[in-house]
C-alpha cells in the first residue's frame, strides 16, 4: 500500500553552507572606551571560536536516474495522495521520496553538564550470545506485538544505546515487496541482535509499489540516498529481508573496506559459492559507496546486480572483508526468485 510519492533520483551534486557577517565599524574618540570595546570583541570571539562546529558537506554522484516509488505496510487512501514526511508508531522508517536534493543532518551535541562514555566494541565487554537458535517454525510477532516488545526503539525504526555515546552510525536498508511475514521475522530477529552491537542505527524498508519486475539494486540506491538526507550515517548496510544472521558475533559495525556478511548462508550449506560473490548482506562506508557510484539501475528480476557491484569494487581497488567461517553463518527464508532480465 502506497505511503510515498513517486520520485525521480537526479544526480547528486555538492550541497555546501556558508555564512559571512558584515563588519561593523565604530570609532571612537576615547582611547580609554577603544580598549574596552576591543577588550569585549575579544572574549566574544574566543566565545564563538569554541561553539564552532563542522557541519559535513555532501559530494558525490549516481549517474544513473532511477524512478521507483516508496512504500509500506501502512494503509493510504489513493496512491497518488500527498503524504507528509512524519514518522509513525512503527519499527520501521517510512520513506518519502519528496525530496529534490541531498541534505546531511547532524547531531545534536551533549549539554555541558552531561557525560557518556564511548561504547566499547571488545568481544569480551558486548553483551552477545555467539549461537543462536533461529527458527521459523512459529508465528512471528505482529507488528503492533513487535513495537511493545522493543520499547527502546524509537519511531522509525531507530535505535541508540542510553549507557554509552555509540561510534558506529549504522543504516540498515532492506529491499522490500508484499512479503510482510518475512519483514516481520526480521525484525523480531534483527532488533535485538543490534541493540547488543551498541550501534546507533536505522532500519530502512524499501519498498517497490506495484507488480512490475522487481528492481533490487535500483531500491538499494534509494535507500542510501534517503538515508543520508535523514542522519549522518557513517556506513550502510545493504540486507535482503529473508536473511537472518544466526551468530551475533557477526559485527554489524561500520567497516575500513567494504564487507561481505552473508559468507555462509544455509541453503548453501554454509560454504562461499564463488570467491567473487558480494551479495545477500553487505556493508559499504559512505565515501565506498560513491565512490563506486552505487549499484547499476539496469538489472531488473533477481541475480546479477550483486556480481556487477563486486567488479566496482574491484575496479575502484576496494578490497572485500569476510568474517571467519565459523562465525558468519545466516539462514534464508526461501521465495521463488523471479528470472533476470536487463533493460
Amino acid at each position: 500500500m502506497l505511503c510515498g510519492k513517486k520520485c525521480l533520483m537526479e544526480p547528486m551534486g555538492k550541497s555546501t553552507l556558508s555564512c559571512s557577517r558584515e563588519p561593523a565599524c565604530t570609532f571612537f574618540k576615547s582611547c580609554s572606551t577603544l580598549l574596552y570595546t576591543l577588550s569585549v570583541i575579544q572574549v566574544v570571539i574566543f566565545v564563538a571560536l569554541a561553539s564552532l562546529q563542522l557541519i559535513p558537506s555532501y559530494s558525490g554522484s549516481i549517474k544513473q536516474r532511477a524512478t521507483v516509488t516508496a512504500t509500506t505496510l501502512a494503509p493510504t487512501t489513493t496512491a497518488e495522495q500527498t503524504t507528509s514526511s512524519k514518522i509513525d508508531d512503527s519499527l520501521w522508517s517510512k520513506v518519502f521520496l519528496n525530496k529534490a536534493e541531498v541534505v546531511l543532518s547532524t547531531k545534536a551535541p551533549l549539554p555541558a553538564n552531561v557525560t557518556k562514555v564511548t561504547c566499547s566494541y571488545n568481544i569480551n565487554d558486548l553483551k552477545l550470545k555467539g549461537p543462536m537458535d533461529i527458527t521459523f517454525d512459529n508465528e512471528p510477532p505482529t507488528m503492533e506485538e513487535l513495537n511493545k516488545m522493543y520499547p527502546d526503539v524509537s519511531n522509525g525504526g531507530s535505535y541508540k544505546p542510553k549507557h554509552c555515546l555509540a561510534l558506529h552510525k549504522v543504516a540498515i536498508i532492506v529491499p522490500y515487496r508484499n512479503r510482510e511475514l518475512h519483514l516481520r521475522y526480521f525484525l523480531f530477529y534483527m532488533h535485538p541482535f543490534l541493540m547488543r552491537q551498541n550501534l546507533d542505527y536505522k532500519i530502512y524498508i524499501i519498498n517497490q509499489h506495484g507488480n512490475g519486475t522487481f528492481n533490487r539494486a535500483k531500491l538499494l540506491n534509494v535507500g542510501f540516498i534517503e538515508s543520508l538526507s535523514d542522519y549522518a550515517f557513517q556506513c550502510f548496510t545493504f540486507h535482503d529481508v529473508d536473511l537472518i544472521p544466526e551468530d551475533d558475533r557477526i559485527l554489524y559495525t561500520c567497516p575500513p573496506s567494504p564487507r561481505h556478511l552473508s559468507r555462509g548462508v544455509d541453503k548453501f550449506k554454509y560454504k562461499l559459492p564463488y570467491v567473487g560473490l558480494f551479495g545477500g548482506a553487505v556493508q559499504l562506508k559512505k565515501e565506498h559507496f560513491i565512490k563506486v557510484n552505487g549499484f547499476s539501475n539496469t538489472f531488473w528480476g533477481w541475480g546479477g546486480e550483486d556480481d556487477e557491484f563486486s567488479r566496482r569494487l574491484q575496479v575502484s581497488r576496494l578490497p572485500k572483508l569476510r568474517y571467519p567461517a565459523d562465525i558468519a553463518k545466516l539462514v534464508s527464508l526461501y521465495i521463488k526468485r523471479q528470472r533476470v532480465v536487463l533493460k
